[in-house]
């Protein structure tokens, strides 16, 4: 990421995050004024996957409160589809580690920023919200602890359990969880 910053006629200030926004500041207002790049990429429309198989979006699930926070997780939503396996781990040191996982599907909407008002524009990205019954890694136990929970995308066509599959044979080659 670039910042640039240039100075503008009558104490104005351009700020430049490149590639995705522009800010211009005035000593007068409290708040800069935020201008989003074309190319600039918005996740748009968060989707939890419901136990019949539907998505339902988060804004209607779990509607932000007064001070602008979402109270829940989509772990304690309780019509959230769980997907759950047991697995082994062994680290780069030889240990053996069993946890269960669980996982849990979302679906975010990725568009363009002067695009996302068009239903047609964008594209849906599947991921997986995966969490661990016990710390995972060589640093289990430690002050530093290990790794209990972790997140990764899904391939298009891909299941659910096909990507949980993936996702562990790929953090067994590389061992991903340890120092």
């Amino acid at each position: 990421m670039i910042f640039r910053e240039i100075k503008l006629p009558c104490n104005w200030m351009l700020c430049q995050y490149w590639p995705g926004e522009i800010i211009l500041k005035h000593p007068s207002r409290q708040r800069g004024i935020y201008i989003k790049a074309p190319w600039y990429h918005h996740q748009d429309k968060v989707r939890w996957e419901a136990d019949n198989g539907s998505f339902a979006l988060e804004d209607t699930v779990n509607p932000k409160n007064e001070r602008g926070f979402r109270p829940l997780n989509i772990r304690e939503w309780a019509g959230a589809k769980v997907y759950s396996c047991r697995f082994a781990y062994v680290t780069r040191y030889g240990r053996t580690q069993v946890a269960d996982l669980k996982a849990y599907r979302t679906r975010t909407r990725q568009v363009r920023w002067w695009l996302r008002w068009m239903p047609f524009a964008g594209h849906d990205l599947d991921s997986l919200i995966a969490e661990f019954s016990d710390e995972m890694g060589s640093e289990r136990g430690s002050w530093k602890g290990g790794v209990i929970g972790t997140s990764c995308s899904m391939r298009p066509g891909e299941t659910p359990m096909d990507a949980i599959n993936r996702f562990l044979n790929e953090a067994q080659e590389t061992h991903r969880w340890d120092r």
